[in-house]
């Protein structure tokens, strides 16, 4: 899953992701503030939460996956942007 939007402030992503179909997942939150490109990912497993600090930027692009290489997976997304 790719989610893409823009900051318009400083501020924290917070991610929340439920899987019953695998325990492999990540969160990835990427972005460009001032010409510098940033990229964090934290592994969550079948269940869990992520905070990403975040500053403002027009392309935050924030990527849920996992690392099966055969099977895909379901997911239920939450996020929120706190500024």
């Amino acid at each position: 899953m790719l989610y893409q939007w823009t900051a318009n402030y400083a501020g924290y992503i917070i991610v929340n992701v439920q899987s019953s179909t695998t325990s492999n997942q990540y969160i990835q939150v990427t972005w460009t503030s001032n010409g510098i490109n940033y990229s964090n990912k934290i592994t969550v497993g079948d269940t869990g939460t992520a905070v990403f600090p975040v500053l403002p930027a027009n392309n935050v692009q924030i990527t849920i996956a996992n690392t099966n290489l055969l099977n895909g997976a379901t997911a239920t997304v939450n996020i929120t942007y706190i500024y």
